[in-house]
């Protein structure tokens, strides 16, 4: 069984988006995916070789590529690293969704699953706690974009006191 260890950030990029063409059109072909990535054809077909030796994907010239049970595993995996990291880059810490994006797409090959398991439950404790919720993260992006500010950090303080009686 192969695991993301087990692959480069290239080929982990390569699955990922042969799952997103999947998804999106039933179908993931060479030159899609090579559109998709920014590379040649030529690049595509010796990736998806190696993919294939790995038993990630099936592939064949004349056939369009689909993923293997376990190639699916993995890129489901990857795509799940990607938009976790791409949502805490956004809603935690107030990067804009391009940039999140772009950032997300270079992180993901990095990430420990501890690290990622974390930044889930910090997504869902944001969601779900009252005292941190939407008020935690708008405040963040304020003082990100503004820096500490004596009288924000004053009329937080007040309004927080206020809720509390």
């Amino acid at each position: 069984m192969a695991t993301r260890h087990d692959l480069s950030s290239s080929m982990e990029d390569y699955l990922e988006v042969i799952h997103q063409l999947i998804v999106k059109h039933k179908a993931a072909r060479v030159r899609d995916i090579a559109d998709a990535l920014g590379v040649k054809m030529p690049s595509v077909t010796g990736a998806l070789k190696k993919l294939s030796q790995k038993g990630l994907v099936n592939y064949d010239p004349h056939q369009v590529i689909t993923l293997t049970d376990e190639g699916e595993r993995v890129a489901k995996q990857v795509a799940r690293t990607h938009r976790t990291i791409a949502r805490f880059l956004e809603t935690v810490l107030d990067i804009d969704p391009e940039t999140a994006d772009k950032n997300a797409c270079r992180m993901e090959h990095a990430v420990d699953e501890v690290v990622l398991s974390r930044l889930v439950k910090y997504l869902e404790y944001i969601d779900t706690c009252p005292l941190a919720g939407n008020d935690f993260t708008e405040r963040f992006g304020t003082f990100c974009r503004h820096g500490k500010n004596p009288d924000l950090c004053e009329q937080c303080m007040s309004e927080r006191m206020q809720t509390k009686k």
